[in-house]
Formats: C-alpha cells, sequence, structure tokens
C-alpha cells in the first residue's frame, strides 16, 4: 500500500501551517500584522527641564526656564526633523539649544516608538501666564512604507505662570542678575584747585558689568540734566559680549556743559536690582559732583591806557567802522547807477553789437565742421546729412568742387545716401559708418589747408552738389 501523501495533501498541510503562524503571531501582546503594514503615526509633546519653585509649579522672572519639544514615531526616521529655531510666544525671548536632537525610545501602546527631542531656554519678559507653541507645522518623514512625509497635529500650547519673586515687586523695571556694578570717570579728573567758568565741559563716561542671564541685559540708567547745565549726550548705550565669560558691558557717555555761574551739582546714579544668589534687592549707586562755576572774565588789553575801562570806546569804534564803510560803497553805487543808464539808453546798439560776432560763430566753417564732426561719431545719419551741407555751404566754390573730388569723401557721402534712400535689401542691409565719413572730410580739409591739390581727374559724385550743396537721391542716378 502507498502511504506517500500526494501533492493536494502536501499543499493543504502547507495551507493550515502558514494559518497558524498567522494565528501565533496575532496572538502576541502588543504586536500585530494588521499594524506593521499600517501607516506610520507621529506625535508631538511636551517636556519641562526646570521644576517649578512652587507648588502651583510658577515660575520666577530672571531665571531661564528649559523645556524639550519631542518628536515620536512608531517605527525610525528617515530623515532628520527641521526644528524651528524659536517659539510662538509674545512675552517671552526663546532660543535654541545648540547641538543635535537627543535620540529616545519608549514604550506607547505596548509598541516600541523612536523620538528625536530639541530644547529651547524660555527667558519671560514679564510676570504672568506664558503660552508657548510651536511657529509652524512640522515636517516628519518616518522610514517605512513609501517615505511620504507626515504632518502631525500639533500639541497643545504650552501654559507656564511666571511670577516675581518675593520681595521684588517694587523694582520697576525688573532686572535679575548674579553680578552688577556700575563704574564712572571724569574727564577731567576731579581736582578741588580746579577753576570752572561757563563754557567748559565735563563728560562723564559709565560703565556697567554684568552677568545677568536674559539676552536682554540692564542698560546704563539715563542721565538727568541738572540746572544750570546743558546735558549732550554723545552716543546711545553701547554693548559688549566678553569672549572669556559670560559677563556683559555696557558704556555711555555724556558731557555737562556749564551754562550759568555758582555752585553745580551733577546727579548720582542709582540701578536698584534683584540678586539670584542673595535672593533680595540690591542697589548699586554712583556719586554725583559738585563743581563751582564762576562768570567768564575777559582778557586784559596790554595795549590799553592805565585807568581805561575795558570796552568802554566800543560803541564809538563800531560807529566809525560802519561809517567808513558807508563811505567807501556810496561811490561804487553812483558809477553802477551812472553805467546802467547809459546801457539801458543805447540797448539796441549794444544787443546789435553781441549779436553780430554769435551769428558769425554760429554760420563759420569751424562751427559747421564741428556740428558735423559731432553728428558722425554719434552715428546719426539724418544729422550729419544735414551737418554736411551747411558745411559745404561755408566753403568757397573752388573747396566745394576739391571735396567732391576726393575719393573717400564721394564714397562716404555715397554710403550715406543709400543708408538714408536707397532700399534695403534683406540679405544684404545697407550698413552706414560715421566716423569714416568724418575722417575723409577731416582728410580732405586737412589736404586742403596744406595747399596740395586733390585728384581732380577723379568724376564727380553729382553735379546737383556743386550749386545747392545737396546730397544726391538714389532715384536722381537711374
Amino acid at each position: 500500500m502507498n502511504t506517500r501523501p500526494s501533492r493536494a495533501d502536501a499543499r493543504r498541510r502547507q495551507l493550515l501551517r502558514m494559518t497558524a503562524l498567522l494565528v501565533a503571531a496575532a496572538a502576541v501582546p502588543g504586536r500585530s500584522f494588521g499594524r506593521d503594514r499600517a501607516a506610520p503615526e507621529a506625535r508631538l509633546r511636551w517636556g519641562l527641564d526646570t521644576a517649578g519653585q512652587d507648588d502651583d509649579a510658577a515660575f520666577e522672572l530672571g531665571e531661564p526656564i528649559i523645556i524639550r519639544l519631542e518628536v515620536w514615531v512608531s517605527t525610525w526616521f528617515q530623515a532628520p526633523v527641521d526644528f524651528p529655531a524659536t517659539l510662538a510666544t509674545g512675552s517671552a525671548i526663546v532660543e535654541e539649544i545648540g547641538g543635535s536632537p537627543e535620540a529616545a525610545f519608549d514604550d506607547i501602546d505596548g509598541r516600541r516608538w523612536t523620538g528625536l527631542i530639541r530644547r529651547y531656554r524660555v527667558h519671560p519678559l514679564q510676570p504672568g501666564e506664558l503660552i508657548l507653541g510651536p511657529p509652524a507645522a512640522l515636517e516628519i518623514r518616518p522610514g517605512r512604507g513609501d517615505g511620504r512625509p507626515l504632518r502631525a497635529s500639533p500639541p497643545t500650547p504650552l501654559r507656564l505662570a511666571v511670577r516675581l519673586p518675593k520681595g521684588a515687586e517694587g523694582l520697576n523695571p525688573f532686572v535679575a542678575a548674579r553680578s552688577l556694578a556700575l563704574q564712572q570717570q571724569w574727564e577731567p579728573t576731579p581736582d578741588p584747585d580746579q577753576g570752572w567758568q561757563v563754557g567748559d565741559m565735563l563728560r562723564r563716561r559709565i560703565t556697567l558689568v554684568t552677568d545677568a542671564p536674559s539676552p536682554l541685559p540692564p542698560t546704563v540708567p539715563a542721565l538727568a540734566s541738572a540746572e544750570g547745565t546743558e546735558l549732550q549726550r554723545h552716543s546711545t548705550p553701547a554693548r559688549t559680549a566678553e569672549a572669556d565669560s559670560a559677563r556683559t558691558v555696557q558704556e555711555h557717555v555724556a558731557t555737562y556743559v556749564l551754562k550759568a555761574p555758582g555752585a553745580l551739582h551733577l546727579p548720582a546714579v542709582e540701578l536698584a536690582w534683584w540678586d539670584l544668589d542673595q535672593r533680595k534687592v540690591r542697589i548699586s549707586h554712583l556719586p554725583g559732583r559738585t563743581v563751582t562755576v564762576s562768570a567768564t572774565s575777559m582778557p586784559a588789553d596790554p595795549f590799553a591806557e592805565p585807568g581805561s575801562e575795558p570796552g568802554a570806546d566800543a560803541p564809538d569804534d563800531s560807529h566809525r567802522t560802519v561809517t567808513a564803510q558807508a563811505w567807501r560803497w556810496i561811490p561804487a553805487g553812483a558809477l553802477t547807477l551812472a553805467l546802467g543808464t547809459w546801457a539801458w539808453r543805447h540797448r539796441s546798439a549794444l544787443a546789435a553789437t553781441i549779436r553780430r560776432p554769435l551769428q558769425r560763430l554760429h554760420a563759420s566753417e569751424t562751427t559747421a565742421r564741428w556740428r558735423l564732426r559731432r553728428a558722425c561719431l554719434q552715428s546719426r545719419p539724418a544729422q550729419a546729412a544735414a551737418a554736411f551741407r551747411v558745411w559745404l555751404r561755408t566753403l568757397d566754390p573752388a573747396s566745394r568742387r576739391r571735396i567732391h573730388a576726393d575719393t573717400a569723401c564721394a564714397e562716404a557721402m555715397e554710403a550715406l545716401v543709400r543708408h538714408l534712400h536707397g532700399p534695403q535689401a534683406p540679405q544684404r542691409p545697407v550698413h552706414w559708418n560715421g566716423p569714416a565719413l568724418w575722417h575723409a572730410v577731416q582728410r580732405a580739409h586737412a589736404t586742403l589747408a596744406s595747399g596740395q591739390d586733390l585728384d581732380a581727374a577723379l568724376p564727380e559724385l553729382n553735379p546737383r552738389m556743386q550749386g545747392d550743396a545737396e546730397l544726391p537721391h538714389p532715384a536722381s542716378r537711374r
């Protein structure tokens, strides 16, 4: 008897074996065949690294708060998440903590999830409720399936309570630091024997050094002007950060101009701030300065006579100076009036006298040749043709005939006529070269000036050019 199973029985057993494996895989807790084939999921959530100071989780103003923005996927990341550089808020300054995001793993809903964590440093600016949220939706690319980007729903905005420290309620503005120092320098340096007069100036340079953790450190207090002085601020407070420490240095420079005599009191400067280590209010103080100002004294005149009072003859001297200047201007005014009257009576003759040389200059050969040169070098054919006709009229008939007989001038003028009036063939466009015409005219004029004879045996370009100095028209040559 043949006990070997048939081919159909073998297929049936193989199918039963696969069904049993699938049922066993589905029975494993936390795993399912359908979930492995489903699209990956993504979640966002907040984390807090800085614990609250009180039972109600309120944070004190002045200390930075460290929070986390966590991105979790049910598989792995195909590409890194582009975290925002800051968070959306209106009552705090948020800066991203440098470095690469932190990778982590966590069990969520019975499955193993992969996460990326980015930390931020938050500096509250005022007490009250602080609301934080991501500025835009994050694009996440999981590594399972086709790798399509996912946009997870943003988490619920993070709400934090911020309050002033106890004992600092009277600080306005609120300044918090672990160390803060004010320094000042007077220029010139204080000297009890130094005398001051109205018009002298004192420069005051105030420097603030602090390690305030906020990116907006305290500023130098505004200087107040004193009675009898004028305050001139040279620049706004300049801020510099020391590279080898976390300290910030600010400098403010101002000048007091002494305007009145007497004892002038330049005000002191105070800055109240909250000490984060001692947990109390401290006051940094800079003393003021008192100066005695005297009236401005006039220097003695070494040429004055003994017993004479300075300035006694000042009105008489000024009167004499004004009178002398007036007498000096009287002849000049009389001469101007006489010349103006004579010019008005003979205005017609003067106008004709001025107009004649201008007309001769306008119609001269040099002016016409200069206009022809400008039109040719600027490649303006119409203006060049008009200037050439005007220039020919300024020449005598003999010189005009010799110009017509010049070969280079004839070729350049023929090219100008074809450019202005001739047919333009598409396959052979007519091109006129303005500088070529000017160089030909220039050489011909130089030959005329030297007294040499031009080539008179050559045929004339057009007989019409002799009489009316007109450029030939192509139709007349047919």
